[in-house]
């Protein structure tokens, strides 16, 4: 995804400031990158280190589970768990976490 550029930086009426417009092909998504999600760990790899996040407020927008790259896992985390992060848009609007953490 590409960030809009060009014209005026503030977000439409109503809105916050740290919104950000990402172009990913044709359309165009609204991505909070301070937002805080809550998920559940669907699968981890152990082999690679990496797993998915199920989410539902993601999947509405992006029908894609969130991709939990391997630096990102909480230690001693099993699929089940109850898990709070951030994310992005990677290329063809894939959300990708970019923070993680344990929801006690």
């Amino acid at each position: 995804p590409e960030e809009a550029t060009g014209g005026a930086t503030a977000a439409p009426s109503g809105l916050p400031s740290t919104l950000r417009l990402l172009h990913c092909g044709r359309l165009r998504r609204l991505v909070w990158p301070t937002r805080e999600y809550h998920g559940t760990l669907r699968m981890l790899c152990e082999a690679t280190g990496y797993g998915f996040i199920a989410c539902p407020d993601v999947w509405r927008v992006h029908r894609r589970d969130v991709f939990l790259p391997q630096g990102l896992v909480p230690s001693g985390v099993r699929p089940g768990d109850c898990l709070a992060f951030t994310m992005e848009l990677k290329s063809g609007g894939r959300p990708s976490a970019t923070r993680v953490w344990i929801r006690m």
